[in-house]
């Protein structure tokens, strides 16, 4: 779970994202806002601050393509933070098998967990994402690794 934290006087106002995308902002450890996490989303909370009760919002903007998370901290609509949760992908090879691998189980449970206990349509979509994701990514790895052999065999 990666987590962001914006104190103000005070108050410590956390921000938690989970693997399956569950956006959670916490005050001083109680939750006052949960929801699922999409590509621009708001959290609308109240807090006592300077002597009176004032409205925050917290926004999260995802860029799937750059695998960051943009959130920033709103005091009355005016932009009072900003802070950016980057997600840390391994360029190694037998790191990247094994994570292909675990998404491509991960893809399969939804998919059988979906279709055999009727669970919602969004659960066999994450799953196909999922799937599809590994299928993707172990491809371009094995087309990666015939363009270094083909390379080899020149130099040769």
């Amino acid at each position: 779970m990666e987590s962001i934290t914006f104190n103000i006087e005070d108050q410590h106002i956390t921000y938690e994202v989970n693997w399956l995308g569950m956006e959670t902002i916490s005050v001083n450890g109680n939750i006052v806002s949960k929801k699922l996490s999409l590509p621009n989303r708001k959290h609308k909370f109240s807090l006592e601050v300077y002597g009176k009760t004032e409205d925050f919002y917290i926004q999260s903007k995802q860029a799937f393509s750059s695998g960051c998370i943009k959130v920033q901290l709103f005091h009355n609509a005016i932009l009072i933070e900003e802070n950016t949760i980057e997600f840390k992908f391994s360029d190694q090879k037998e790191d990247a098998s094994e994570s292909n691998n675990e998404m491509f189980i991960i893809g399969i449970m939804f998919i059988v967990c979906a279709l055999c206990f009727d669970w919602s349509k969004f659960f066999l979509f994450i799953g196909l994402i999922f799937l599809f994701d590994a299928v993707h990514k172990t491809h371009k790895m094995q087309q990666k690794s015939k363009q270094n052999n083909n390379k080899q065999e020149v130099e040769d």
